[in-house]
């Protein structure tokens, strides 16, 4: 089983439907739609009391979403066929939750379980006797670790994002744009919050 970066939506009455599910990294497309008003949260797939999942304003994520890949095309990194299609099945996948008050909630838990704590110089893993609680202090750090270096300086992150595209496409690397903005639209993930 691959490891995935879960991305859902939450109703306004706290319902959450499946959006879009990514094996191995965080896709740019997850950032951007929980950029907005990110908070730290609970996981509603992985049991815990610590924040181990993100949350953000749907609304605001989603118009970062569509002007990031706006700015994809202008920068003829993705043509405008490419672009179309893009946009199509991601209003058709999204658009239904704009102006209703819905949240964004990202559970990245699964990717965090790839990395090596010791990899990591700011966090401390000599504090915990326990794996398991190693575990627990580890995912709730990579969450403000996403939160940090990915989402706050947006600008910077999107700008460095932007550049490693045009890399991509200049080596002709079609599919690893694909891979990277993770645009994959699904309501069935593996996993059912609600």
């Amino acid at each position: 089983m691959a490891n995935r970066s879960y991305l859902f939506v939450k109703t306004k009455d706290d319902e959450c439907k499946g959006l879009s599910e990514c094996a191995y990294e965080i896709p740019l497309s997850h950032i951007l739609l929980v950029s907005g008003d990110t908070q730290k949260v609970t996981s509603r797939v992985f049991d815990s009391d610590l924040p181990w999942a993100i949350e953000g304003d749907f609304d605001q994520g989603y118009k970062k979403l569509f002007d990031f890949l706006e700015q994809c095309k202008s920068k003829d990194i993705i043509s405008t066929e490419q672009y179309e299609q893009m946009i199509t099945e991601a209003h058709a996948a999204l658009d239904q939750y704009l102006n209703t008050g819905a949240r964004v909630l990202l559970e990245p838990v699964e990717i965090f379980e790839m990395e090596d704590p010791e990899d990591f110089e700011e966090f401390d893993s000599s504090a915990y006797d326990e794996d398991d609680e190693l575990a627990d202090a580890f995912f709730a750090f990579m969450v403000d670790d996403v939160i940090n270096t990915m989402i706050k300086p947006s600008s910077g992150y999107i700008k460095d994002s932007l550049a490693q595209l045009q890399v991509f496409k200049e080596q002709g690397q079609m599919d690893a744009i694909d891979e990277a903005l993770g645009l994959e639209w699904d309501e069935v993930l593996f996993y059912d919050p609600s």
